[in-house]
């Protein structure tokens, strides 16, 4: 609800379409590095998806759909989703708005960066630390 109920109120009161993007941005960026938990939030996948939901519903159905073919099939299932993730910024820039698909766009890669370097870094082992 933290994503839906802002971007409902956005998109019912008809503001810019990049307004509505960088919000996207910062509920994704809120939810991953959270100021009142020191920057140890979430991965952001959910964020990210939710918003999707809000801005994108035809990216975010052809992401299930990939996501649906990618666990019957013997395809690394990260690497697929990772990818598929990339398709609905690409469909939002291509058919609506660009300015939204950038910013969602910036959401995929803030998820990317979350996944990469770890959020809590106290967590892992010695090794992995290496």
């Amino acid at each position: 609800l933290k994503v839906i109920l802002p971007l409902s109120l956005l998109l019912y009161l008809s503001v810019s379409p990049i307004i509505i993007g960088f919000s996207a941005i910062a509920l994704i960026a809120g939810h991953i590095w959270p100021l009142f938990l020191k920057g140890r939030g979430g991965k952001g996948v959910v964020v990210y998806l939710a918003a999707l939901l809000m801005l994108e519903p035809i990216g975010l159905l052809l992401f299930g759909l990939i996501a649906f073919i990618a666990s019957v099939t013997p395809l690394p299932f990260s690497k697929v989703m990772m990818v598929a993730m990339g398709l609905p910024p690409l469909l939002t820039l291509w058919q609506e708005s660009p300015g939204v698909g950038l910013c969602l766009g910036v959401g995929y890669i803030l998820v990317v960066i979350a996944h990469t370097f770890p959020v809590h870094p106290r967590l892992l082992t010695k090794e992995e630390q290496i």
